[in-house]
């Protein structure tokens, strides 16, 4: 999906911890204690045991500003795997060293989806496309960011040039004079410098679109392989009918021909990094939200679900109405 760059301040997570609750100190200092209702570590894993599901949420203002992530993990009495966040590479920033740890210690792995480009400059923008990037114009900031996650020394998954088969993103393969073979190659760049300086603790997530566009570079095409890759993931919606060309769509609908493809493709684990489903626009969210749950329950190849839990587009959050929390609540046992 197109994200805008979120200016924020350099606000700790801690903050939403204080703001629901919990007790912490501002600064460095990590949360002593879940905010009210989240669900406890043995709590978690009942649940995800009982439907199979593990539920992480991409938020606003994630990695400084944990509020909304805050907000709904609590209305849901869980605390999320994983904590998703996007960070633009012209931003020139440090790694968020202090917020990856606060969620960590809060038990929700940091995920960055780590894009090169400037977001108020469109597609075309040849600073960052994919020759530029296998050419070294970057290196000094990727080299700082290998080396402050190696300091910092937690797990970090960066979502790298997600889906590049997508024509929204100046990395996408067809657009802003990219090739399938350039996107490979920038891809293996930026990893290798991130093994030279021994940042063992970041995870490379590799993470297209479904394509569900025939005109679509089909995700096959620029694999970087499994040498070079930790992880896969796919992104896709039901948009409903927010969009001209969209319908209705179940869950299975949007990911089970995808799924298949990439377990054809590799057995590299296979998570979901981006999904949400509308209120109204064609169809029943909770109804939605549970037939989410029960595709997952029967795919134990797909290890978590991350839900954009964002109003934007449309309003993809799952607080957006009482029935889509219950849903929520029910699939993950914390009703």
């Amino acid at each position: 999906m197109d994200h805008p760059l979120t200016a924020a301040p350099r606000r700790t997570v801690l903050r939403g911890l204080l703001g629901l609750g919990a007790a912490a100190v501002v600064g460095t200092a990590l949360p002593a204690a879940l905010p009210s209702g989240a669900a406890s570590a043995s709590g978690r894993r009942a649940a995800r045991a009982s439907r199979g599901l593990v539920l992480g949420l991409a938020s606003p203002g994630l990695p400084f500003d944990g509020d909304a992530f805050l907000r709904t993990a609590a209305t849901l009495g869980y605390t999320p795997t994983s904590a998703t966040s996007y960070v633009a590479w012209s931003a020139g920033s440090d790694f968020p060293a202090d917020q990856a740890r606060a969620l960590a210690s809060y038990g929700s792995t940091p995920v960055i989806t780590w894009e090169p480009w400037n977001p108020s400059n469109g597609v075309t923008q040849p600073l960052y496309r994919h020759a530029a990037i296998s050419a070294g114009v970057h290196d000094a900031y990727l080299t700082r960011w290998a080396q402050q996650i190696k300091a910092y020394g937690g797990r970090v998954v960066l979502r790298l040039m997600h889906e590049g088969n997508g024509s929204w993103y100046p990395w996408g393969v067809g657009v802003n004079g990219n090739t399938a073979a350039s996107y490979v190659a920038a891809w293996r760049h930026v990893v290798a410098i991130f093994d030279r300086v021994g940042a063992t603790n970041a995870r490379f997530r590799w993470n297209p679109n479904v394509d569900p566009d025939p005109a679509m570079p089909r995700f096959e095409t620029f694999y970087p392989g499994d040498a070079w890759v930790d992880s896969v993931s796919l992104d896709g919606y039901n948009w409903g009918t927010t969009q001209s060309w969209s319908s209705w769509l179940s869950f299975s609908e949007t990911f089970s021909g995808p799924v298949n493809r990439m377990l054809k493709l590799t057995a590299k684990p296979l998570h979901i990094d981006e999904t949400g489903c509308p209120e109204g626009a064609g169809g029943d969210k909770a109804a939605w939200v549970r037939g989410m749950f029960d595709y997952v329950a029967a795919r134990p190849e797909i290890r978590t679900v991350t839900w954009f839990d964002f109003a934007k587009e449309a309003d993809w959050r799952v607080l957006s109405s009482q029935a889509s929390i219950d849903a929520f609540k029910a699939g993950l046992g914390t009703a």
